[in-house]
């Protein structure tokens, strides 16, 4: 201690201590000149108080003091920068970035050449050569595949095979295996030495020229193409691939594989030996994987060929798993300043070289670009070869690029480097961790923007089977299960076009409207939707029906069966056959792609749906000739004599001459307008903006209405005008659609629906998801049609007349003994031949009448079906209120009397009276002024068949009897393509669903059986449905399973007085007001959903007994057949005795059938289905393995051409890499996995959002309100708003599976142009959509988001208002209930109180900015100010059917005893009246 203590004192000038005090009043903190300067002055003012003292400005002393600060504000700057760049993160300088990344074993990437093959297309040689029947070869051009040259295949392999000389000749190739799941042969030419190593060509991409080189190829098996060690001894190789699709394929062939660059060489004498010798190559520009070196003699003939290691962590010329295979190894190494460094070993490790080296290098251009058919067309190249005499001729060659290649990537960005070279020190050259997965192939490519790897493990199945892949991702698989549920449900989308004056009415003629007219969604709804409602009205009711021309198929040529022919027609010439004539306005229906149903006369039940291909002369023959092709032209074979009795309609895809015109006028019209389509006509009509109805729903009811009262409401387009400026205007196009779907609610999750058509390699046949519905399915309730007609020929009806089978009957028959009256519904469609107006004329139209059944052995007004016979026993005497919609119009003459024929001859006028005609036909009363009165017939003597006075009209008594209860099967499988997956507004994939169309087959515009949903879903079948909140907080929906209680046959029901008990009014009572319980009654308690037949039924819900009497009905939900809404019971806000009804947001229905969903029914039935799911058979998975790790990738290459997608007008959305590209080009990365792991490759997706390429749910519009007095225009807004949101969808802040929030897009658009704007919103385009769907859209898990908006996306308004934040009035949802208020926007209507919201930011936001408060249920409804309110007076509207709607009667008889009680027949799924089941509780 002494000795230190003596030292520090003594040489205190190096003790540290001392030092340190010494510069204890230094500012360290001072770096630039400013601060230095002020703080060396205040030092020596500190330190030197009394030798220093003179401090003005002009001091020679501060001028020291200056160029000393100037000095270390200088060192200290270059201190910084140089201590800036020893770190990766910082460093600036390439050569810098460069030596830190080698530090970590990361080897900078340069730029890699685009490359890919070219087919050979032609070949020639100037050898004398013949083929097998002696051609000269000489100089002639042989194609591939030459249709004109029958001989052109053996002609090209003869002349190929002279270039292969005798080693390896066409079928014994040099090499084969499979690259890409092709088979691949590897053939030589067999070229002299002194020929190019490279064919060099030049093709110009995009004005610029860039150079080739067709290369020396190679392959390996199951591997990737490549090019060989440059050598002139080798041959020239070029491979042959077969695809197994013919010589067509664009797979199957001879093809060159080309390289984008320049072949360079440069030779060195390394003439001592050196240990880890270096040798610079300072050619800019050369590319990642060309260099090859070799040694050479003096004749600079190859002695050796160097072999290249990759100079990374794990792999350097000390350690690398090459040098058990060879000594002779080099590394080559990134130069920071450009150019590469050839690195050699010590001698220990690897070989010294010494002696004469080449190296062989390529220069390719340092860019992305894509290079594209178009851009090469065909190259003609011309090697020269040896024959087997030695004699040197030359093959020219011509190719062509099939493919796009798109694969080029420039040199590795500094960022890149400092991004992927932590990651690849952190991987340490091996996969094994999950975190390995996700850096290292980033550190391995340059050509990755966005990747996710997901682990998926298989353990324990046998390398001699597939593997089992319950997720079908990569697997084949089938599914049976009995919990399906299939539905339809509208779903309009919509389409957008801007005209200019670049851009006319005639360019969306010529280029949207064909896109928008095949929109599968449209043409589905033309199948259903559109179908059902022509066939509704009484003046269309027989439109497709062409049963009554007795039309006939004669195959023309004469033959048994034949696709050519003409249709003949008993009609128009009263019986005798006369060819149809399309232009007469009875046959118009029948039009080239429209379907007809043949069926063989004998046998009614074997029929064909085929369609028409062509019409020649309106389908009548030129002549007798028997030989000649008949004038029609269907896509299948029907036998001759086969009959046609039915029309499926299919849309048009093109427009005639005048209907263009139309469409054009109406265009350039600036009003909106809509367009309807009439099969009968097959033709366009616009709908003018006065006759175009508002209405959502569409009806038939007025088509063609021209009286200016805006009735129209058949459009299928709508046609929505919206100005832009005085040059340019909008029109919002709302298309029409019907959507199936199909559900399976827990078996079946329907992951990686396969929209695509995959081959099969095996038959050559496409395969694609499907949905079975088998054989061992019931049928729906259905429907047998039994007609009074003339058998014998008399004139005179004398039989009933089965038409699905063509059977004539004595007695109506039933299908089985075994059929009740509970199990039918009978219904009588007649006119009764009454004529129009009263006068002998023609007749009216049919009326549609509802019969009640029973089985009572009297007449009780009821159909008598008496057990155990088999038949319908009686018909009833019936009483018909009628007015002049029943018939379609009047019926009574002026002095109210009725005019009509029966028995083929025309009766005296009927006067009112009790006594009838004698026949059983009565005129009961009448009124002239109302056209108004009561009908009385008695159906069992009385039966109706006659021809009106226009001979042409002949009408019937038609008997329907409908069995609701039957058990039979369907006939045959029902097949469906699954199109989709089925997406929520907020962009969510609910695997429980899928949506699908009828099976195409045929790939043809038309599905094969269109109809197909008509076979499975009855009439009155539909599928209840709630939403639920799942555990991740989301709202889903799901089929309900609950006591049902199906009542809609009454058309009215009871309740008993504390509503523990109901009934339907014909079947039971339930013992309310003091009256005795009787008839079929039901406990309340047991059924959490009753269905009913109108609005009028639900609102005798709603309960006004005493205090507690409405706990039996709170939370019941009741369904309305004429509403098509589900109704909820609940407490009144104001009197908690009471229940109320209110139409529910949380509950509704639709068209459809599925499983049993009623818990009470006592028999449970399912829905059977095969679920088959076609995986893509690119990939394909080792069973031996253990883990399988799914790459999603988003290459730089794809992602910039999705970029020139968004950015140039015009292009069309770019194809994903396949699974095989991708695994060709990441190859690398199986040399780091595990053994026991298998890699597959799969592109990321993107979900589109908001422009008109986006899905329907997610098309949406921007309000944007303009700040006052900002400068700038509107287009400048939109402009700018578009480019935020690009912005903000940039890839690099997105994430696969990500969630978007509207909330934090607007508050970037905010932050980026809030000086301009005051607000923004955004509005689904959707028609059903509603303010507030879009704001959170959830990606799948392998999606990323990508705007589609354009300016015309975009709308500038002068503020918010209700109007234009909601996409349509009319569209469901705007008027809702208290109903799941708590998760809603609003607005509600409760107890007349109205608009409410559930905020008070949603409220305010739709009025002034202000609110007022309502409490009901205990919850705070906001209603805003500055806008029209009610406070207790809303009222909405509803319509409320009357007892005779249109054309259809429903006629309520009961009998008093109980064993035979009948209740009224309706539409329904139950069964009938009575003890035999009563309101069908247990039938639905």
């Amino acid at each position: 201690m002494a000795v230190n203590s003596r030292q520090n004192n003594l040489f205190a000038a190096e003790d540290w201590s001392v030092a340190y005090q010494a510069y204890s009043q230094v500012d360290f903190q001072a770096y630039d000149f400013d601060t230095i300067r002020n703080a060396m002055v205040e030092y020596i003012k500190t330190n030197f108080p009394e030798n220093f003292n003179d401090y003005i400005e002009s001091s020679e002393f501060i001028a020291i003091i200056e160029l000393l600060a100037y000095l270390g504000q200088s060192i200290a700057f270059r201190m910084d920068v140089n201590t800036r760049e020893n770190f990766l993160e910082t460093a600036e300088r390439r050569d810098s970035v460069f030596k830190l990344a080698r530090q970590l074993g990361y080897n900078p990437k340069r730029n890699i050449p685009a490359s890919g093959l070219m087919k050979i297309v032609s070949v020639s040689t100037d050898e004398p050569l013949t083929d097998s029947a002696g051609n000269n070869l000489n100089d002639r051009t042989i194609s591939w595949n030459d249709a004109n040259n029958p001989d052109s295949y053996e002609q090209f392999i003869t002349i190929m095979n002279s270039a292969f000389g005798n080693v390896n000749r066409f079928s014994k190739p040099v090499k084969t295996g499979t690259v890409g799941g092709i088979l691949t042969d590897r053939y030589d030419i067999n070229t002299p030495n002194n020929a190019p190593l490279a064919q060099n060509f030049t093709v110009n991409v995009n004005g610029v020229n860039r150079n080739f080189d067709f290369v020396n190829m190679d392959f390996e098996d199951a591997g990737v193409f490549s090019e060989k060690h440059p050598d002139p001894t080798n041959n020239f190789s070029i491979i042959h691939r077969n695809d197994g699709l013919g010589l067509l394929s664009k797979n199957t062939g001879f093809f060159m594989m080309f390289k984008q660059g320049t072949l360079n060489v440069q030779e060195f004498n390394f003439q001592q030996p050196i240990e880890n010798r270096e040798q610079d190559i300072n050619v800019n520009n050369i590319n990642e994987f060309d260099v090859y070196l070799q040694e050479v003699d003096s004749l600079n003939n190859v002695l050796s060929k160097w072999t290249k290691v990759p100079n990374t962590v794990g792999q350097t010329l000390m350690y690398n798993t090459k040098a058990k295979n060879t000594p002779l190894l080099y590394a080559v190494q990134n130069l920071g300043t450009g150019g590469i460094k050839l690195q050699f070993a010590d001698g220990n490790f690897a070989n010294v070289p010494i002696g004469t080296y080449r190296c062989f290098f390529r220069v390719s251009d340092n860019e992305r670009f894509q290079l594209q058919p178009d851009d090469v067309r065909t190259i003609v190249t011309t090697i020269p070869y040896l024959t087997q005499d030695g004699k040197q001729y030359n093959l020219t060659i011509t190719t062509r690029l099939e493919n796009a290649v798109t694969n080029s990537l420039p040199a590795e960005t500094l960022a890149g480097i400092k991004e992927r070279a932590p990651k690849a020190y952190y991987a340490q050259d091996r996969m094994i961790t999950a975190q390995d997965y996700q850096v290292l192939p980033l550190a391995k490519s340059t050509n990755i923007k966005k990747l996710k790897v997901t682990n998926k493990t298989h353990a324990g199945h046998s390398r001699y089977i597939d593997i089992t892949d319950p997720t079908s991702t990569f697997q084949t698989t089938t599914n049976i299960a009995e919990d399906g549920a299939l539905y339809e449900e509208a779903s309009n989308s919509s389409d957008t076009f801007t005209i200019t004056q670049t851009n006319t009415a005639q360019d969306f003629i010529n280029t949207k409207f064909p896109t928008i007219i095949k929109n599968l969604k449209l043409n589905d709804f033309i199948y259903s939707t559109f179908r059902t409602a022509i066939k509704a009205e009484p003046q269309y009711q027989d439109m497709f029906d062409i049963s009554l021309y007795g039309i006939s198929w004669n195959t023309l040529p004469r033959k048994g069966v034949g696709q050519y022919g003409y249709l003949s027609e008993l009609y128009t010439n009263s019986g005798n056959a006369t060819d149809v004539n399309t232009a007469n306005t009875n046959f118009k229906i029948i039009q080239p792609g429209y379907m007809l149903r043949f069926y063989d006369p004998t046998d009614k039940a074997s029929y064909e749906w085929v369609k028409v291909i062509s019409v020649d002369n309106n389908g009548v023959r030129n002549s007798s000739s028997s030989t000649t092709n008949g004038p029609i032209k269907l896509n299948k074979e029907i036998q001759n004599g086969w009959k046609c009795d039915e029309v499926i309609v299919v849309l048009r895809k093109t427009l005639f001459a005048l209907e263009e015109q139309e469409l054009r006028n109406a265009l350039t019209s600036r009003a909106t307008f809509g367009l309807r389509f009439m099969p009968s006509e097959n033709r366009y009509y616009i709908i003018d903006n006065n006759n175009l109805s508002s209405n959502v729903e569409f009806s038939a009811s007025d088509t063609g209405d021209i009286t200016g009262t805006g009735s129209d409401a058949s459009w299928i387009l709508k046609f929505n005008y919206t100005t832009i400026d005085t040059l340019s205007y909008r029109y919002d196009i709302e298309i029409r659609g019907t959507q199936f779907v199909f559900e399976s609610l827990e078996d079946i999750r329907f992951y990686d629906v396969n929209q695509n058509r995959i081959q099969d390699n095996a038959t050559g046949l496409a395969k694609y998801d499907t949905i079975e519905l088998p054989t061992l399915n019931l049928k729906p309730s259905f429907t047998e049609s039994f007609s009074w007609v003339d058998e014998d020929g008399t004139t005179l009806g004398d039989k009933w007349y089965l038409s699905t089978t063509g059977s004539y009957f004595q007695n109506i028959p039933l299908i089985s003994r075994n059929v009740k009256f509970s199990d039918v519904q009978v219904s009588l469609t007649s006119n009764f031949g009454i004529y129009k107006n009263g006068t002998v004329g023609e007749f009216v139209e049919q009326a549609n009448i509802e019969l009640g059944t029973s089985s009572a052995t009297t007449d009780d007004g009821n159909v008598v079906i008496v057990d155990d016979t088999g038949v319908v026993n009686s018909l009833p005497t019936i009483t018909i209120p009628f007015s002049n919609t029943t018939f379609g119009g009047n019926i009574l003459d002026g002095s109210g009397n009725i005019r009509y024929r029966y028995n083929n001859v025309n009766q005296p006028s009927l006067a009112p009276s009790v006594s009838g005609d004698g026949n059983g036909f009565y005129l009961l009363d009448s009124n002239v002024t109302t056209q108004t009165g009561n009908i009385k017939v008695e159906l069992n003597t009385r039966h109706h068949y006659a021809v009106d006075n226009t001979t042409r009209n002949n009408r019937s008594d038609t008997i329907s009897v409908k069995y609701v209860n039957d058990n039979a099967r369907i006939d045959s499988p029902i097949i469906y393509s699954a199109i989709g997956n089925f997406q929520y507004p907020d962009g969510y994939t609910d695997p429980k669903k899928v949506k699908v169309t009828p099976v195409n087959t045929q790939s043809s515009d038309s599905p094969d059986d269109p109809i197909q949903f008509e076979k499975f879903v009855g009439d009155d079948d539909i599928i209840l449905f709630e939403n639920y909140e799942d555990f991740d907080g989301y709202t889903y929906t799901r089929p309900v399973k609950a006591g049902i209680l199906d009542l809609r046959r009454e058309s009215g029901v009871n309740f008993s007085d504390d509503l523990t008990k109901i009934a339907g009014d014909s079947i039971g009572n339930a013992g309310g007001n003091g009256q005795t319980l009787s008839g079929v009654v039901y406990n309340t308690s047991d059924y959490e959903y009753f269905l009913v037949k109108n609005k009028t039924v639900v609102d005798t819900f709603d309960n006004t007994e005493g205090s507690g009497a409405a706990n039996g009905l709170h939370n019941k939900k009741v369904y309305a057949v004429d509403t098509g809404k589900v109704y909820i019971m609940s407490k009144s806000s104001t009197d908690l005795s009471r229940v109320s009804n209110y139409e529910s947001s949380n509950h509704f229905a639709k068209k459809g059938r599925s499983f049993t969903q009623n818990t009470r029914a006592s028999r449970q039935n399912g829905i059977i289905f095969k679920w088959t799911h076609v995986a893509d058979n690119s990939v394909r998975i080792d069973p031996s393995i253990s883990n399988i790790h799914e790459f999603f990738l988003l290459t730089t290459t794809y992602h910039s051409q999705i970029q020139a997608y968004i950015n140039v007008p015009g292009t069309s959305f770019p194809t994903p890499p396949t699974s095989s590209e991708l695994e060709n080009e990441f190859a690398i990365l199986q040399e780091f996995k595990s053994a026991s792991d298998q890699l597959v490759f799969k592109s990321g997706r993107f979900k589109m959002l908001f422009g008109s390429d986006a899905t329907d749910e997610l098309q949406a519009r921007f309000k944007v309100v303009r700040l006052p007095g900002t400068s700038l225009s509107d287009n400048e807004i939109k402009t700018q708003v578009v480019a935020a949101i690009n912005k903000y969808f940039d890839v690099e802040n997105w994430d696969f599976g990500d969630t978007f929030y509207f909330t934090e897009l607007s508050s970037y658009i905010h932050q980026q142009i809030g000086n301009s704007i005051g607000s923004i919103v955004i509005v689904p385009k959707k028609a059903n959509g509603v303010f507030g769907d879009l704001f959170q859209v959830k990606a799948d898990s392998d999606e990323l988001f990508l705007s589609t908006a354009s300016i015309d996306d975009i709308d500038v308004v002068d503020k918010l208002t209700h109007g234009n934040i909601k996409p349509d009035k009319s569209s469901s949802g705007l008027f809702t209930t208290y109903d799941g208020a708590e998760n809603g926007q609003g607005p509600y209507a409760i107890n007349g109180y109205y608009p409410l919201y559930a905020s008070k930011e949603a409220s305010d936001f739709a009025g002034d900015g202000t609110s007022h408060t309502h409490i009901f249920f205990g919850q705070t409804f906001y209603m805003p100010n500055g806008v029209t309110y009610y406070h207790g007076t809303y009222v909405l509207d509803q319509s409320v059917a009357d007892t005779t709607i249109g054309n259809t009667i429903t006629l309520n008889n009961s009998v008093g005893t109980s064993s035979s009680s009948s209740g009224s027949s309706n539409n329904n799924n139950s069964g009938g009246g009575g003890s035999g089941g009563g309101g069908g509780g247990s039938g639905y």
